[in-house]
C-alpha cells in the first residue's frame, strides 16, 4: 500500500443546522473520490462559532437549510466566517453551496414574508422569495 502524501480538507460549514438535505452524502462524495485520486482526505465541521482551521480548507460545503436555520447561523456566518471565507477563496478554496448556503453567499435573501438578510456578498446573486406573491396572485 502506498503512503498518500497530498492532502484534501472539506470544511463543513454549520453541519448541524445547514442540512435539510442529507448533505452527509455530499460530504461523503467528495471525500471518497479524493481518496480514489491518492488524497489523504478529511472533514472538519464547522458549527457556529467554529473557524479552525478554514485556512487549511480545499473545498467548503454549504448546505440547505430552512428559513429557521438560515436566521439562526446568519450572525455567526457575518462575524466569525466571513472574513476567514474571503481569504480561503482568494487563496484558491473552493465553495460547493446549495439551497440555503448558496443564497446566504450571495448578496441577499428575502423571504417570503419579505425579511432580509444580507449575504456576505462573495459570489454575485440575488435571492428572493416570490411564493407569497405567485400565491396572491392565483387568488379570485
Amino acid at each position: 500500500m502506498t503512503s498518500k502524501s497530498k492532502r484534501f480538507t472539506v470544511g463543513w460549514l454549520y453541519p448541524d443546522l445547514m442540512n435539510i438535505y442529507g448533505d452527509r452524502g455530499n460530504i461523503l462524495t467528495l471525500v471518497k473520490r479524493a481518496e480514489w485520486r491518492g488524497f489523504d482526505a478529511r472533514t472538519i465541521e464547522l458549527p457556529r462559532g467554529t473557524t479552525g482551521g478554514m485556512e487549511d480548507v480545499d473545498v467548503f460545503f454549504f448546505g440547505g437549510g430552512q428559513d429557521r436555520e438560515q436566521a439562526l447561523i446568519y450572525d455567526d456566518l457575518r462575524e466569525f466566517k466571513q472574513e476567514s471565507l474571503r481569504k480561503a477563496v482568494e487563496n484558491g478554496a473552493q465553495i460547493l453551496a446549495v439551497c440555503g448556503g448558496y443564497q446566504l453567499l450571495g448578496h441577499f435573501y428575502q423571504t417570503a414574508d419579505g425579511q432580509r438578510y444580507d449575504g456576505i456578498g462573495l459570489i454575485d446573486v440575488r435571492t428572493e422569495s416570490r411564493w407569497r406573491a405567485a400565491a396572491a396572485m392565483s387568488l379570485p
